[in-house]
């Protein structure tokens, strides 16, 4: 057991440090500005989807 959990922290730091904090997830342009973002969910009806980095 305590081998895993050291296999899965090493994994969680090799995984968060690999990817670039301005990189997009996938193909969905994403809106860095809250304000923006919360002004378009009540104009299109759509929830806000916070990602903390």
């Amino acid at each position: 057991m305590r081998f895993l959990m050291n296999v899965l922290v090493a994994f969680s730091f090799c995984s968060s440090s690999a990817v670039s904090p301005a990189a997009e997830a996938g193909s969905v342009e994403w809106e860095r500005d809250y304000a923006k973002a919360v002004a378009e969910a009540g104009r299109t009806g759509r929830p806000i989807f916070l990602v903390f980095r």
